[in-house]
C-alpha cells in the first residue's frame, strides 16, 4: 500500500499538521480537494475546528458523522500533553459553544489511534471521489505528521482529480 502512494504522490493531496492539528503545508492536489488553505486564517486551517466548524467542510466528507468522531478521538489521543495551554483550552471551548456534535462528543472521552484507511469526499465541482489516506509521523520532527490521500479507480476519481490539477 505505502508503494501505491509513493507511485502516485504527484495526484495524491496531501497536507502537513503540527501537534495543534494546524494545517502548515500542503501540496496542490490537497489544496483542490480539501480547499484553499493559503487564504483561509489559522483558525480555518486547524483541522480540528475546520471539522466541527465549517459547513463547507461537513459537505466535502462522506460519511461526516463517524469521520468527525474519529478525527475527535485521535485528536485526544495526542492532545494530552496540551490541555493546559491557552490554545487547547480556547479550542475546546469555542468548538463546545458552536457545535452540538463536539459538544455531544466531547465528553465521552474516546481515543483512537490515526488509521489507514478510505474516505468518500464529496467535491463541488468534480462530485463523489474515494481514495485511501495514510498518516505518517516526521523522522525529523516527530511534532508533524504527513496525511496522504490517494484517488482510486472507484467513482472515476484517478480522473476527477486529473481534472482537478488541470483547472
Amino acid at each position: 500500500m505505502v508503494q501505491n502512494f509513493m507511485n502516485e504522490y504527484e495526484r495524491c493531496p496531501a497536507y502537513v499538521t503540527d501537534q495543534r492539528w494546524d494545517i502548515l503545508l500542503w501540496n496542490k492536489a490537497g489544496e483542490r480537494v480539501f480547499g484553499d488553505f493559503e487564504n483561509m486564517d489559522k483558525k480555518e486551517r486547524n483541522a480540528i475546528w475546520r471539522c466541527f466548524a465549517s459547513p463547507a467542510y461537513r459537505n466535502l466528507i462522506g460519511d461526516w458523522e463517524n469521520h468527525a468522531k474519529r478525527l475527535l478521538a485521535q485528536f485526544r489521543s495526542t492532545s494530552t500533553p496540551f490541555v493546559g495551554e491557552n490554545w487547547f483550552k480556547d479550542l475546546v471551548a469555542e468548538l463546545m459553544e458552536i457545535s452540538p456534535e463536539f459538544r455531544q462528543w466531547w465528553p465521552s472521552y474516546d481515543i483512537s489511534g490515526t488509521p489507514i484507511g478510505k474516505k468518500m469526499i464529496n467535491h463541488p465541482r468534480v462530485g463523489t471521489m474515494v481514495m485511501e489516506h495514510i498518516t505518517f509521523r516526521v523522522y525529523d520532527a516527530p511534532e508533524l505528521k504527513l496525511t496522504v490521500y490517494r484517488p482510486l479507480q472507484e467513482n472515476d476519481t484517478v480522473q476527477k482529480m486529473i481534472r482537478l490539477l488541470n483547472e
